[in-house]
């Protein structure tokens, strides 16, 4: 067998490793009395200045999301409740997910974590991560006589 025949399960070990820390990270959000039933899809990208993540939050409550930058983590997390049981009958489709959520993204070393904004419109959470401004590299040093 070749140096990579499990290579296609490493991505699995990895989601499963996150899954265990996230399991005993005890801060807001998480938790056995929290823990996350799902994970919202979401979408990241970097532009020039920033990082941007896109999180589809449908029927969620803007007050039942939080969003933090806690030891280099952009953590997001909520709750998404069933409007509506049914009692008189019984579900014939269930698709949508409801329950505790989590999501949780590495930030960037040149994350300005002090000046992260979040704004939710439609369903959308943007969370917007700005970069540091970078400083030269290059500085002239002044020669001296002695």
């Amino acid at each position: 067998m070749g140096r990579y025949t499990f290579y296609p399960w490493q991505h699995l070990r990895e989601e499963i490793n996150d899954l265990m820390d996230q399991a005993l990270d005890s801060g807001p959000g998480w938790g056995r009395d929290k823990f996350p039933v799902w994970q919202p899809p979401t979408d990241a990208y970097e532009t020039e200045g920033s990082f941007i993540l896109e999180m589809e939050l449908p029927g969620v409550d803007q007050e039942k999301i939080q969003v933090e930058a806690r030891n280099g983590y952009l953590v997001v997390y909520g709750d998404s409740r069933r409007e509506r049981d049914v009692t008189a009958g019984a579900y014939q489709v269930m698709e949508r997910t409801y329950g505790p959520f989590a999501r949780r993204f590495p930030l960037p070393a040149d994350a300005d974590v002090q000046n992260i904004s979040a704004r939710f419109k439609a369903g959308i959470l943007t969370v917007t991560v700005p970069k540091k401004t970078k400083t030269s590299s290059r500085v002239q040093i002044e020669i001296n006589e002695y």
